[in-house]
């Protein structure tokens, strides 16, 4: 059976906003019924522990605004897992995690922005998708969540799908991966694929994000 193991925050990875240990077990509850173990750690020491027998890594996690002293380290474990052709999942506040790293944004093709990035009140948000192998087959998807408004976003990426925001015109990405080479038609059986999803996403091959009330002055990530 392959394994998932969850990096939740809560341990050396806090912010004031998130329940990182109640939404890891939510991930977990989710992956499990697609074949997965998983484990759910919250320190870095434990989490390189873990990876050895790992197909999947969850990053639920977020550290504010602040660096962390230990972004390095867990960059590194990051680094090696995707290195090594294995899939990420990262969700909601990782978005924001490793503000003094620009490897991050690359790897995960965008990241929150302290005083650019926002999101509108918890409520009904709907995912429109673009044509493309991934999205084949599927329709839009509506959710309630907290969505991700303005973050930036890597030149690499190809988005596939996106929300609009009325209130300022804007229309942002819900979803994205590495944009192919021109010759390829199809997602890499080797590369991973990292996508930008809001909360909670299919386990294959992604990456994830998810907010913040527009009206805090700070407009960190929450």
């Amino acid at each position: 059976m392959a394994r998932a193991v969850i990096f939740a925050g809560g341990g050396d990875y806090t912010d004031p906003w998130h329940p990182f240990g109640e939404t890891a077990e939510r991930l977990g509850a989710v992956l499990v019924p697609e074949g997965l173990s998983v484990a759910i750690v919250d320190t870095v020491e434990a989490l390189g522990a873990e990876m050895r027998e790992a197909e999947l890594l969850v990053l639920n996690a977020g550290s504010g605004d602040e660096a962390n002293p230990l972004d390095a380290e867990l960059l590194g474990v990051v680094e090696a897992h995707l290195a090594s052709g294995r899939p990420l999942l990262a969700v909601h506040a990782a978005a924001s995690l490793f503000p003094e790293l620009a490897a991050w944004e690359q790897l995960l093709g965008g990241r929150w922005v302290r005083g650019v990035s926002w999101h509108p009140p918890l409520g009904e948000a709907h995912l429109e998708l673009a044509p493309h192998p991934i999205t084949a087959g599927l329709e839009g998807v509506t959710v309630v969540d907290e969505r991700y408004t303005e973050l930036r976003l890597a030149p690499t990426v190809t988005v596939l799908a996106w929300h609009e925001e009325e209130a300022r015109g804007t229309r942002s990405p819900g979803c994205t991966r590495p944009t192919e080479p021109a010759s390829s038609t199809t997602p890499s059986a080797t590369t991973p694929a990292p996508t930008t999803v809001p909360i909670v996403a299919s386990c294959s091959r992604a990456r994830c994000a998810g907010c913040w009330p527009a009206n805090r002055p700070d407009r960190s990530p929450g």
